[in-house]
Order: structure tokens, then C-alpha cells, then sequence
């Protein structure tokens, strides 16, 4: 499901966060997990919807300094009674240099996806008048990958930039863009209000504060720009139909399940 907001003045929220417990995986070494809040509303009120066997999952690995941490916990996605957002808790803390995939698997999917990844830049680039309400002049993609996107925009003119905080797609950004987009590894880095638009595709069910990241994407756009947000839908029909099985269901990288409701909450909020 994807979803489109225009820059403005409204007030943001955020879920409150608490580190649990520290879970001791493999030798010395530790995971941390974290019970949170819900990340729409902040209520703590759950009830569960699935868990979820790691053994049947793709992701079941968390990676750090490129070591291996196989997860053998289920993994548990609830609902919160209040906004009705589904997500995943608890779940495991960011620490630096993790990652729940090996860069093998990061080079494989990339791999595999791009022909269907270049469709879909193609015609999202085709449909930015139409969504901008005019020819668009510049183009942030927050989570951009292998640069994609980024080709596709920079080849129709567009005055681009990037940010991705994968060490290896970083590298192969900055090698492929030179002199042609600005490469950043956090939004941050980029200045604010200078972009017609912004995208996060397949990128807020992915980050663990959603409110901080659509905060910075709203910042860096001109006053009449869209953000455009495409995310996984989980009232779809592949996800009703295959419940616990359907393929986006990975806890260890799929933080947040959205509908149409939930987004477009949080997009308000």
C-alpha cells in the first residue's frame, strides 16, 4: 500500500521505548531485546497475532561485524487495541554494526529484484507530474539501495540524492553516483527544504523510530512537495489469505505491518 503526504505544520508523536533484557546468544556475546510501547500511539495495551517459527522464516540470522547469531526465539507480532497497528515485540535493539542479513544475501536480492525494481522506478518517475501536480526538479530517496531509483530519476534530469546506511551498498553508491547525486549514510547529513520529492520505498516497516524518519523526510522537502511511502500491506489479500505464512512476515527486518489506516495515522500524526 503506498501512501502520499504533502509537506506541513502538524504536531508529531512517537512511542516511548524500554530496553528489556539482554539475551546471551553465542559465547560471550549478547542480543539485546526490547519490549516497546506501540510506535503509532504509544499505548501499551497488545494482544497477539502471530508467532512466528524463525526456522520457516528467510531472516533468522542476525549479523555483527560479520559474525553470525542464528535467532532460535519466536518471533512475536501483536496488535495494538487502541490504533490497531500490528508489530513486532519485542524485538531486537540496533547495535552498532549489526545487520539480519550476511552481505551475500544483501548482494543476492539486489540482484535478483532489479529488473522488477527498474519497472517500478520507471513508471513512479513517470507518474511524479501527476502526483506533484507539476514537472518535478529534484529527488531525495531515503533508502535507496543499489541507486535504482536513483539511475532512473538522474537519466530524466532530476537533481538527485541518496541515503543508505548499508557499509556495502554504501561503497557501490558512492563509486556508481560520483559527480551525479549526493550520497549521504544519514539523512541528516543532506540540507532541508531543497527537494520536490521524497521517497521511502519498502523502507519505514524496515526502521526502528518511524515517526523520527518521516519527521526528517518531511523536513527535507520544498513546501508544495509530496513524500511518496509505499510499504507492505497487511489487510492485502496475499496477507489475509496466507496469514502467518505470508512472505513479508519476517521479524527480524519487517518491524511494522501497516494498512491503509495505520499509514495514513501516522502520516498524519
Amino acid at each position: 500500500w503506498s501512501g502520499r503526504a504533502q509537506r506541513g505544520t502538524g504536531e508529531w508523536r512517537r512511542g516511548w521505548e524500554d530496553s528489556y533484557t539482554l539475551v546471551n546468544v553465542k559465547g560471550d556475546s549478547t542480543i539485546l531485546w526490547e519490549y516497546i510501547s506501540c510506535p503509532l500511539c504509544g499505548a501499551n495495551d497488545t494482544c497477539p497475532v502471530y508467532t512466528i517459527d524463525m526456522a520457516k522464516v528467510v531472516l533468522s540470522t542476525v549479523w555483527i561485524d560479520g559474525q553470525s547469531f542464528p535467532i532460535t526465539e519466536p518471533g512475536h507480532i501483536v496488535k495494538c487495541r487502541c490504533c490497531h497497528l500490528l508489530y513486532v515485540n519485542p524485538r531486537v535493539a540496533l547495535r552498532p554494526g549489526q545487520m539480519p542479513y550476511s552481505i551475500e544475501h544483501e548482494n543476492d536480492h539486489f540482484a535478483r529484484s532489479y529488473e522488477a525494481r527498474l519497472l517500478m522506478s520507471r513508471n513512479l518517475i513517470s507518474e511524479l507530474p501527476r502526483f506533484l501536480g507539476r514537472h518535478p526538479s529534484s529527488l531525495l530517496d531515503i533508502g535507496c539501495g543499489d541507486g535504482v531509483l536513483l539511475e532512473v530519476a538522474c537519466n530524466h534530469g532530476l537533481r538527485c540524492a541518496g541515503v543508505e546506511v548499508s557499509p556495502n551498498l554504501l561503497a557501490k553508491l558512492h563509486a556508481r553516483f560520483s559527480g551525479r547525486a549526493a550520497i549521504a549514510s544519514d539523512v541528516n547529513m543532506l540540507p532541508d527544504g531543497v527537494y520536490d520529492v521524497v521517497t521511502l520505498i519498502s523502507v519505514l516497516e524496515h526502521v526502528h523510530e518511524p515517526y523520527q524518519v518521516l519527521r526528517a523526510a518531511l523536513s527535507r522537502l520544498v513546501p508544495d512537495g509530496v513524500l511518496l511511502v509505499n510499504v507492505p500491506n497487511s489487510a492485502g489479500i496475499p496477507a489475509r489469505l496466507y496469514g502467518p505464512r505470508w512472505d513479508q512476515i519476517e521479524p527480524l527486518v519487517h518491524l511494522y505491518y501497516f494498512t491503509a489506516r495505520t499509514l495514513s495515522l501516522m502520516l498524519e500524526r
